[in-house]
């Protein structure tokens, strides 16, 4: 499934939550979109891209799952080298 980002994220949030997201993701960290249901993961290295993991209904989401994330990235970047 692919999302606009900039439509799901930014649609409904005030300035200041923006501003913060841009920060956050500028510092590599994981973000929480909506509790429990949506994260946001940039990965800044040799290719730089946001992963969105979305709830599967039964199972929620949270940065732990994001940190999880960067690292398996991490490693799957360095093997592709």
């Amino acid at each position: 499934m692919v999302v606009q980002f900039k439509d799901f994220v930014l649609k409904n949030s005030a300035e200041k939550d923006r501003v913060h997201l841009a920060i956050d993701f500028s510092n590599g960290k994981p973000c929480v979109i909506k509790p429990d249901k949506v994260l946001a993961v940039p990965f800044i290295g040799e290719h730089s891209f946001i992963i969105t993991v979305a709830s599967a209904g039964y199972v929620t989401v949270n940065q732990v799952d994001g940190s999880h994330l960067i690292s398996l990235t991490r490693i799957t970047e360095w093997y592709l080298k």
